[in-house]
């Protein structure tokens, strides 16, 4: 049962395709969402070689990125709030000064859900790719977490990549108990070099979500290429709104997260991202 989200607000695409997802998700559930912004205090003011009497010069540089920054995060936040108030959506909104990742952790802790767009980094520099700040929190999850990619969900389906594994296991069963889509027509898909096991694996994922009164299909592949380009095709093909996993594949234990197939999918996947483990 979802009652509260936490969502990382910055200038990118993603976060605002996220921020969309958060407030659906809020609306859909009558939750509330609490809106982060957090100011970079240690990459803005990080020490750099200055010449000597450049002391005064390199802390009014400080001072003046600070400055843009609290003014940049005042902005985020009140558009925020003036889309949640149009809404009607129950809503908080927070500046943290620090590290990112350590600030969306101490967050956390009163939430059921992260949304995040994969590329934010809350110190305004464009990142094409999957962010410091949410790569930490996809290998060290506070709370379950959904990341963003730039391009909007297309459609309205969830697909569920499960393997078997107590990752896989233990986010299956956190997406059934937060009910996030009740009404979406869920696929749940295995990947093995023996079609038969991946036929079993996914049946198992399925039975569990129809236990939770949720409907679902199963997709089994019989292959021994790459999971993670498996995937990838079938999200291109499927389109789907939502993909659930934890860390799916042979090397997916926390330490390999981001070089595994998990990891794939967090850094080129074209749909949200909801990952567990």
């Amino acid at each position: 049962m979802l009652r509260s989200l936490l969502i990382g607000l910055d200038t990118t695409q993603a976060s605002s395709h996220a921020e969309s997802i958060a407030l659906d998700l809020a609306k859909s559930h009558a939750a509330s969402v609490s809106g982060v912004s957090v100011i970079d205090v240690p990459y803005l003011t990080a020490p750099e070689a200055i010449p000597i009497g450049g002391a005064y010069y390199k802390f009014a540089k400080d001072v003046a990125l600070l400055k843009q920054a609290h003014e940049q995060s005042r902005t985020v936040l009140e558009r925020f709030e003036e889309r949640c108030r149009t809404l009607a959506v129950r809503s908080s909104t927070t500046e943290y000064h620090g590290e990112p990742y350590a600030q969306l952790c101490k967050a956390a802790d009163i939430h059921d859900l992260i949304v995040i767009g994969r590329d934010v980094t809350f110190h305004q520099d464009e990142h094409a790719g999957l962010s410091d700040p949410v790569a930490r929190l996809a290998r060290s999850l506070p709370r379950p977490l959904i990341v963003v990619p730039p391009s909007p969900p297309r459609g309205s389906a969830v697909l569920v990549a499960y393997d078997g594994s107590l990752p896989a296991m233990r986010a299956l069963q956190l997406y059934a108990l937060l009910g996030l889509f009740p009404d979406a027509p869920t696929g749940v898909i295995a990947v093995d070099p023996d079609k038969a096991k991946a036929e079993a694996t996914a049946g198992r994922g399925a039975e569990f979500l129809r236990l939770h009164g949720l409907r679902a299909e199963t997709v089994g592949i019989g292959s021994d290429e790459d999971p993670a380009q498996l995937l990838l095709s079938e999200l291109q093909s499927c389109e789907p709104g939502l993909l659930v996993m934890g860390a799916f594949g042979h090397r997916g234990w926390r330490e390999a997260l981001l070089g595994s197939c998990t990891g794939t999918l967090l850094r080129q996947g074209t749909v949200p991202l909801f990952l567990y483990h």
